[in-house]
């Protein structure tokens, strides 16, 4: 089974951290002041921006017209393909200009959103902002908004999607743990066949799924009980609509690419 996992495009709380790394490099602030603005500033489940989406479209004009070699757009084109994507709003505007390119649906699975889940902060008695769930997530009707043909079956049938806690690196892992056994299960094979599948997930989740696909040890040694510390970590990073390509068959993982953006070059900067 071919397998092409890709980040979604830029977010606002992307755009945000990028914003506030700058001003690190810079010597305006330090990390302490990023993590206190960064809690201060993010959205609980951000959208795209003018950037993500145009990231986001030129990943779909690229499996539309794109006519250089590419082994995931060759299997997509001589056996279709089966989307999924995380209920978090970035992903679900990430894949929406997709579906319309192929004219295909696109089931929404409840278990590949980002490490942290959709979270809210509040102030502690200090001043300090700590973070909390549930914050504010999107429902059934909402994600159709965004696309008619989302598959929304294994979400709930009213109210946000998302009724957990703040989720932290550990519980992250075991469902990363999960996602790839069920990636490597034959019930799903047999399900894809010989389609692309293709998910459509988020940086953090897709560091420790990579991982457990390709048998590599997350390094837990620096987790925090207050942040989602990937940056810390050694990660497997990917860019926003970056892709990975991976064959897995009788239980074993190949990667046949990582981080690729091709597509970017049909991205019109001049619209920015």
């Amino acid at each position: 089974m071919h397998c092409l996992i890709v980040r979604h495009g830029q977010s606002k709380n992307n755009a945000l951290a990028t914003g506030l790394a700058a001003r690190i490099d810079g010597g305006e602030i330090n990390r302490n002041d990023k993590d206190a603005l960064w809690l201060e500033g993010r959205f609980d489940d951000p959208p795209v921006t003018a950037l993500g989406q145009q990231q986001s479209d030129a990943l779909a004009r690229y499996f539309r017209e794109f006519n250089g070699e590419d082994e995931a757009l060759e299997v997509a084109r001589k056996h279709g393909v089966k989307l999924y994507c995380s209920p978090m709003r970035r992903t679900c505007q990430t894949v929406a200009p997709l579906m319309t390119a192929l004219n295909e649906s696109c089931t929404v699975l409840p278990h590949i959103y980002e490490v942290g889940g959709v979270y809210t902060t509040f102030k502690d008695k200090n001043g300090v902002r700590k973070r909390v769930g549930p914050g504010k997530s999107l429902s059934n009707d909402d994600i159709k908004k965004i696309h008619r043909k989302f598959d929304t079956e294994y979400l709930p049938s009213s109210g946000g999607w998302y009724s957990g806690k703040w989720e932290m690196n550990p519980e992250g892992r075991m469902r990363a743990a999960r996602v790839a056994k069920w990636l490597k299960s034959p019930e799903l094979a047999k399900e894809v066949g010989n389609r692309l599948l293709v998910l459509v997930s988020h940086s953090h989740f897709m560091d420790m799924l990579l991982k457990q696909l390709m048998g590599i040890t997350d390094d837990s040694s620096r987790d925090s009980t207050s942040r989602n510390n990937h940056d810390y970590n050694s990660a497997i990073f990917t860019n926003p609509t970056g892709t990975c390509l991976l064959r897995i068959e009788n239980n074993t993982t190949i990667m046949r690419w990582h981080n690729r953006t091709f597509h970017y070059q049909y991205i019109n900067h001049s619209k920015l």
